[in-house]
């Protein structure tokens, strides 16, 4: 990397850092008003909320990294071109596409970096953020990891490994334990369905230990009275989005090897490895935005405020087309990348006709 590409990737890379702070801090105030809701639920209280939104940061910089890559990039460029630095580099032969590799080259290493710290400080501060709402809200009756949940029910202990996002619980395990906490039933479902009348438990294996012997049987359907509503499942989930790379390749193997549906999981798996891409895809955008403001007829405050709506633009139509891949079951490779591709297209083309 040459002085002149080191100096316009320091610049980048300052710009990006304070337009990351920039969107971390707004969407942070937000994210504390929607926790708010969940005030009063259990022992879960306001300091609890804040802890939750804090521990969570990490996490919440790495999903707005490509939106303040495209501002950062933009606003970097203009303090360059401000300054009349970029005329001056075009006047002593430096092209369009040396000054795009340049800015590219920041992207990039701010990409590994923040996919780095994504798995190695984001996840596991988000799951710690997780299980500590789950214990809160549900009053220290629940524990929440990537492997399952754990509940307690009055004398029942339930372990459900699989808990799907519409509700349905997939290998519920119950034991069930007597006044001196001794086991006292066992019961195995292949998954638990919330109806009109409560709880059903399908495909059920119960063994029931005595003192002369075990009782075994098989029912097709039974009454189950273990949780209260579809609704406390969901806040136990963990959502996909806030497990490592390692994690999410781990449940996507051991849900296929049970011919469960994945989808979920895979569509935030490749999310996760493409983003990095989609930043690069936001300078390639970031890049004809300033350039084109360098006639005479425009003027390079437009540009950041382009750059702006742009970024917000492109941030709420990628998770549009995230839930409508979701819905719609997209291939989770195309789900998670056809929005950046699209952004790419564009940013080619544009680009192209600043040659």
């Amino acid at each position: 990397m040459s002085t002149l590409d080191r100096y316009v990737a320091r610049t980048i890379l300052l710009h990006f850092a304070l337009a990351l702070g920039a969107f971390v801090a707004i969407f942070s105030v937000i994210a504390l008003m929607e926790e708010l809701r969940s005030v009063g639920h259990g022992s879960y209280d306001l300091a609890d909320a804040a802890r939750f939104v804090l521990l969570r940061l990490p996490t919440e910089s790495f999903e707005l990294f490509p939106g303040a890559a495209l501002v950062g990039c933009v606003t970097g460029l203009g303090v360059l071109a401000g300054r009349g630095e970029i005329v001056a580099m075009q006047a002593c032969g430096i092209s369009h596409a040396r000054l795009a590799g340049a800015a590219l080259q920041s992207a990039a290493l701010a990409g590994v970096a923040m996919l780095i710290f994504a798995e190695v400080v984001a996840a596991p501060l988000a799951r710690s953020a997780d299980v500590q709402r789950v214990n809160a809200i549900s009053g220290g009756r629940t524990l929440a990891s990537a492997a399952g949940l754990w509940t307690r029910s009055e004398a029942s202990v339930i372990n459900v490994r699989n808990p799907l996002a519409d509700g349905t619980l997939r290998d519920v395990f119950v034991y069930e334990f007597d006044a001196d906490n001794h086991l006292d039933r066992y019961v195995y479902a292949h998954s638990a369905r919330h109806t009109v009348a409560g709880w059903r438990l399908d495909d059920v294996d119960e063994t029931s230990i005595r003192d002369d012997g075990i009782d075994q049987r098989h029912v097709a359907s039974e009454a189950w009275g273990g949780l209260s509503l579809p609704r406390e499942v969901q806040t136990m989930l963990l959502p996909a989005e806030d497990l490592s790379l390692r994690e999410l390749r781990s449940t996507i193997g051991s849900l296929r090897r049970q011919h469960l549906l994945a989808h979920r999981y895979e569509f935030a798996f490749w999310r996760r490895v493409t983003t990095p891409g989609v930043a690069l895809v936001m300078m390639v955008i970031a890049m004809p935005l300033v350039l084109s403001s360098l006639t005479p007829r425009r003027r390079g405050g437009r540009a950041t405020v382009v750059a702006a709506l742009a970024g917000v633009g492109f941030q709420m139509f990628n998770q549009t087309f995230a839930t409508f891949a979701l819905v719609y079951e997209l291939p989770p490779l195309f789900g998670a990348t056809a929005p950046g591709l699209a952004a790419l297209l564009v940013g080619v083309w544009w680009f192209r006709r600043l040659r």
